[in-house]
């Protein structure tokens, strides 16, 4: 007897070191941290080793928790794991053939059991694959933790059996266990996850404090040059430092202001310049639309994208320029540093140009109310006052000069006004003024200039000296030519100068503003091309334009012109330009017929039925004067 407990005792003592280590190696499976699927085949493992069943899953519920699946198993072949989870997953709930026996332990929290699962109804939809796996008999056990019903625990053996009461206790106590092991790893899991997020915040928070240092310490640089008064152009160079990049600055019109390297490459202008404008606006009525914030732009260069990045320059709202920043090769993407560099050098670009706007508005104010005084104002000028005010400019009216007027050229286009406001009028004055000074100080040329207009268009005026030698070496004739290559209208319309005859006194200014204003309307005809009208060499016209009373040859034209006129109103026609052409082509039919592409005969009948309206022989010098002189005055008036 002594024998036989000796031996019960050994029996014991190996079945409960066998249950401590498995249940040591879950624990140990548990510390360290392995995955869920790693952590549940350890407790199948676990569960056929301690119990002899021939198979053992681990169920869980899905995100939706509305089917249990497989997440860990001993013995099954991964083809039934595979065809459970994906196409038989076990509903949590009741079905058309009744509740699935783990679905009833898994919600009633109570062990069930099946001694044949090939006969049982319930496990009607996994008969099929019971067969291939080879599973008779089934004991499902709920894994309960204080927080509810994790999952259940099932075995299963390839012969029918019934499970004693013994069993049940037996896997209820490893059931137990297991829930244990699973919500213990959970909570690991969900603890490491929170770490994990906790050192990538502070990872992301020092790394954003080093972008704000990087970034201050560059806008601090950046401040330091506006303090010394340096342009753009020095803060572009540093900023290139700073960013590894060629710096751009662009006003509202994509062309550069200001840039980082003299030696800009042509793809670069040509894709950073020539950039589309962004949808809801274009320059014409003033709706631009501000780039994204910092958003990277592909600019090409020879078929490689250079990474660029282009902040918008505002001030009060508006959009007065940006700042690029383009990587002189591809592949080299902007750090966050660099970004948040460029998106606070913006500030600093917005800073000067407020400060450079407003010293040239005061300039500006000086230099309007100065050329209103010399040119407006007839009767009330003091000479001398005059002469003190353009000395103060830098302008010695003692010496002769001459008008530019740039205006738009008559029917080149749609009126500037198209539903303008006031502030959009204004911004284009300002642009239109600044192209001009721009013009100026590249030919370091000592002219006063300024806008003048209404809501119908403006026109820039320049005084500049007439003289070479007073002019920086530069004519008036070649000073015009800048000014015609750099202005671009807003609304799109052709611009042209006038110059107007030489001033040698103040009182020969305001004439000289007037003809020089109204040879504008000369421009398609008269500027050879080139978009300048030179008064002083206008011959006939340059006498029109310098009379004293242009009303009256208004009324001379009038009187002489209004048959025809209201002739053509009324019938319509060409009879106005057929005699216009037959008349600067010196009263040729065939001359006047190829330039209007009509036949010679069609020429003689339009003038003969042209002579019938106005009443005159053009055969007869006097009357081919007047119409001639007749059509002169219309050009100008």
């Amino acid at each position: 007897m002594g024998q036989g407990v000796l031996e019960l005792g050994r029996d014991v003592r190996a079945e409960l070191r066998a249950w401590l280590d498995g249940l040591s190696g879950i624990a140990r499976k548990v510390n360290e941290g392995a995955p869920r699927s790693e952590l549940a085949d350890v407790i199948a493992s676990t569960t056929c080793d301690l119990t002899g069943y021939d198979f053992s899953a681990i169920l869980l519920p899905n995100e939706q928790r509305t089917a249990l699946l497989i997440v860990g198993s001993c013995g099954m072949r991964p083809e039934y794991i595979r065809e459970i989870n994906a196409r038989r997953p076990i509903r949590i709930g009741p079905s058309d053939q009744g509740e699935a026996p783990t679905s009833r332990a898994f919600r009633y929290q109570r062990p069930v059991h099946i001694k044949d699962v090939w006969e049982a109804t319930s496990c009607a939809p996994w008969e099929a694959v019971a067969h291939e796996q080879g599973n008779r008999s089934l004991l499902s056990l709920p894994l309960i933790t204080s927080r509810g019903t994790l999952g259940a625990l099932n075995c299963y053996t390839r012969v029918p059996r019934d499970f004693s009461g013994e069993d049940v206790v037996f896997m209820e106590t490893l059931a137990n266990q297991a829930a244990l092991a699973i919500e213990a790893a959970t909570l690991h899991s969900t603890e490491r996850a929170r770490i994990a997020r906790l050192d990538s915040l502070n990872r992301t928070l020092r790394e954003q404090q080093d972008v704000l240092r990087t970034a201050e310490r560059a806008h601090g640089e950046l401040m330091r040059l506006v303090l010394q008064d340096r342009d753009l152009d020095d803060l572009t160079f540093s900023l290139a430092r700073t960013t590894s990049s060629i710096v751009l600055i662009t006003d509202e019109h994509d062309t550069v202001t200001a840039a980082s390297s003299r030696d800009l490459p042509e793809a670069l202008l040509r894709h950073v310049v020539g950039a589309p404008e962004p949808p809801g606006g274009s320059a014409e009525d003033g709706g631009y639309v501000p780039f994204a914030h910092a958003r990277r732009i592909p600019v090409s260069e020879r078929g490689a994208g250079l990474p660029a990045l282009v902040v918008p320059v505002l001030l009060a709202g508006e959009e007065v320029a940006r700042l690029w920043a383009v990587r002189p090769r591809a592949g080299e993407p902007h750090t966050p540093a660099e970004r948040r560099i460029v998106e606070r050098a913006a500030i600093v670009v917005a800073l000067v140009i407020s400060k450079r706007r407003t010293a040239q508005e005061a300039g500006w104010r000086a230099s309007r109310d100065f050329l209103d005084e010399l040119l407006v104002h007839r009767d009330r000028v003091d000479a001398s006052a005059v002469l003190e005010r353009g000395r103060r400019l830098g302008t010695d009216l003692r010496k002769p000069h001459v008008l530019l007027v740039a205006g738009s050229v008559p029917g080149s286009g749609p009126a500037s006004s198209d539903g303008a406001d006031d502030s959009t009028r204004e911004l284009r004055a300002r642009v239109l003024l600044g192209r001009v000074q721009q013009v100026l100080g590249e030919v370091s040329v000592p002219a006063v200039a300024t806008v003048r207009g209404g809501p119908g268009s403006s026109e820039a005026i320049v005084l500049f000296p007439a003289a070479e030698d007073r002019g920086g070496g530069r004519s008036p004739t070649e000073v015009a030519k800048l000014l015609v290559r750099a202005l671009r209208h807003p609304a799109g319309r052709a611009m042209s100068v006038a110059i107007s005859p030489e001033c040698e006194k103040v009182d020969d200014y305001p004439s000289a503003y007037d003809s020089a204003r109204r040879a504008l309307s000369l421009a398609t005809a008269h500027t050879r091309g080139d978009g300048i009208v030179d008064v002083r060499r206008l011959g006939v016209y340059r006498i029109l334009l310098n009379v004293s009373q242009p009303a009256e040859l208004a009324r001379f034209a009038e009187d002489l012109l209004d048959p025809l006129e209201r002739y053509e109103a009324k019938h319509g026609g060409e009879l106005l330009r057929t005699l216009r052409v037959f008349l600067d082509a010196g009263g040729s039919a065939t001359s006047a017929g190829e330039e209007l592409f009509v036949h010679p005969n069609t020429v003689r009948y339009r003038i003969h039925r042209a002579e019938q309206l106005l009443g005159v022989a053009l055969g007869k010098d006097e009357d081919r004067l007047q119409v001639k002189l007749a059509l002169m005055i219309r050009e100008i008036t």
